[in-house]
């Protein structure tokens, strides 16, 4: 112990600044590993957006409804969710030009592929071409042919149904909204080249018509 003390008291002062380098850089690795490992692997991600309040019941929901629906994609032993709640009426308007900001970059560079947005919103990202056209996903004779209105289906039954669970008696106002459409992202041409992402289109395009012809 005492040579230990004697090397660090003739060795320390030159090499503490490495000593410091590796004990930061140790830290990081750490920071970092538990981050991967405690990262969760969602099967399914959504956006849910509008010029309405979002409450977090309200996300709850729909991802536990969703779940529902879809089984362990990713094959990790486990079906994960994510709803976004991107609230352009969030009551600041800093979070609203936050969330505003968010959806504008996600219909530039993002991945999701599931939307449920009001009317503005579908407007913004169908103006960008980014609308996938679901007509062979629908029910026959139905009136459109890029998005699913959930007003009075099914589908906005269950979530309602789920957030009383939640809430008590308490109605969520988002499923009511009679503009409230479902809609899926263009593929990009070169989608064929990537088989993962063609299965991850497939599954949701199949999750699309389960809630379509209910």
């Amino acid at each position: 112990m005492k040579k230990l003390v004697n090397w660090f008291k003739q060795y320390g002062y030159y090499y503490k600044y490495v000593f410091i380098t590796l004990i930061i850089a140790v830290a990081l690795l750490t920071i970092g590993l538990v981050s991967c490992l405690s990262k969760t692997n969602y099967d399914l991600t959504v956006i849910l957006s509008g010029d309405f309040f979002i409450y977090d019941a309200e996300i709850y929901a729909y991802e536990n409804v969703f779940k529902e629906y879809i089984d362990d994609w990713n094959g990790d032993g486990k079906v994960n969710v994510q709803v976004m709640g991107l609230s352009t009426d969030a009551g600041n308007a800093q979070l609203n030009y936050s969330y505003n900001q968010r959806f504008q970059a996600e219909i530039m560079t993002g991945e999701v592929l599931l939307f449920i947005t009001d009317e503005g919103k579908y407007t913004l990202l169908s103006n960008a071409g980014g609308v996938a056209d679901v007509s062979g996903l629908l029910p026959g004779g139905y009136a459109e042919s890029t998005y699913f209105k959930l007003s009075g289906s099914h589908f906005a039954q269950k979530v309602r149904s789920e957030y009383k669970k939640l809430c008590g008696d308490m109605e969520p106002p988002t499923p009511e909204h009679s503009d409230l459409r479902m809609y899926m992202r263009t593929a990009p041409d070169d989608a064929e080249d990537n088989p993962e992402y063609v299965e991850k289109y497939e599954h949701i395009s199949e999750l699309f018509r389960k809630i379509a012809s209910e």
